[in-house]
C-alpha cells in the first residue's frame, strides 16, 4: 500500500520525472508473467524430450536382458546411460531467441549463460544477423 501511495502522490507532482510508478509496476508484472511462461514452455520441452529418451533407454535394456538370457552371457558393450529429467540448456538459445515477440523486435544484441553457448548456437546467431 505504501508504494501505491508513493506512486499517487508521484504521479500528482508537477514535476515530469520520467517515471510513472503504476506502469513501471504493470511492466514488471507483465515481465515476470512472460518469464513464468518461458520457463513453463522450457520444462515442457525438457519433458517431452526426457520421456521420448526414456522410452527409447527402456527398449535398449529390455533388448539387452532378453540377449543376455538367450545367450546366457553378459553384454561386453557399454551399459546405455539413464536419460537425466532437467532441461539441456544448449538446445534452448535459439528456441528462447524465436519465442521473442514481434511487438519487442529483433534485439541488436544479447547475453547468455555459458551453458547456452555452444558452437552451433552461436553459429546459428551468427546466421541470423
Amino acid at each position: 500500500m505504501l508504494l501505491l501511495k508513493k506512486a499517487q502522490e508521484e504521479n500528482e507532482k508537477d514535476e515530469d520525472s520520467g517515471l510513472c510508478i503504476p506502469e513501471e509496476i504493470t511492466r514488471r508484472e507483465d515481465q515476470i508473467a512472460k518469464i513464468l511462461q518461458a520457463k513453463h514452455i522450457i520444462e515442457e520441452r525438457a519433458k517431452e524430450r526426457y520421456e521420448n529418451k526414456k522410452v527409447e533407454y527402456d527398449r535398449k535394456i529390455k533388448k539387452r536382458k532378453l540377449k543376455e538370457k538367450k545367450t546366457g552371457k553378459k553384454t561386453r558393450r557399454r551399459i546405455p546411460q539413464e536419460p537425466r529429467e532437467e532441461p539441456n540448456d544448449k538446445k534452448e538459445l535459439i528456441k528462447t531467441v524465436d519465442s521473442i515477440p514481434n511487438e519487442v523486435g529483433i534485439p541488436e544484441n544479447g547475453c547468455a549463460d555459458t551453458s547456452y553457448l555452444s558452437e552451433t548456437n552461436i553459429d546459428e546467431l551468427i546466421v541470423r544477423g
